[in-house]
C-alpha cells in the first residue's frame, strides 16, 4: 500500500502465490516490487514499512544472505542505492491493512490505483 506524506491512500497492489513460499522470501518480493515501482514513477524518496524485522535487519546491515532470499535482497539494496530508501518496522497490528489486503480473496494479481502504482 503506498500512501502520501498526509497519509492519503494513493494506491495498492497485492499479488498471491500459487504455493508456499517461505515468509521472509514473500516479504522481500514485495519489498522489491515497491522499491521497483518508485522508481518507475519517478519517486526519489521511499520509506518502506513493514512487520518483517528479520528483512529489515538483512537491509540495514549489508550481512552476506546466502539463503534463499539473498539474491532478491541484493537486488533490493541495489534498487535503493539509486534512491533515498528508509526502513522502518511496524508492529504486525500497525499493518493491518496490507494483512486485510492479504487476505482478501485476490486472484493471481490485482492492483488498485488512485495516481500511480505503488505497493
Amino acid at each position: 500500500m503506498a500512501h502520501d506524506s498526509s497519509g492519503t491512500c494513493i494506491g495498492w497492489m497485492s499479488q498471491r502465490f500459487a504455493k508456499f513460499v517461505p515468509p521472509l522470501i514473500v516479504e522481500a518480493f514485495a519489498a522489491r516490487e515497491a522499491i521497483s515501482l518508485t522508481l518507475r514513477a519517478g519517486w526519489e524518496k521511499v520509506i518502506l514499512e513493514g512487520d518483517c524485522e528479520s528483512l529489515f535487519h538483512l537491509l540495514r546491515t549489508n550481512v552476506d544472505d546466502n539463503s534463499a532470499s539473498g539474491p532478491v535482497v541484493n537486488e533490493i539494496r541495489f534498487l535503493c542505492s539509486r534512491i533515498s530508501c528508509a526502513f522502518s518496522i511496524v508492529k504486525r497490528t500497525g499493518n493491518c491493512v496490507a494483512h486485510i489486503l492479504l487476505d482478501s480473496q485476490v486472484c493471481e494479481w490485482k492492483a488498485h490505483l488512485h495516481h500511480r502504482l505503488f505497493l
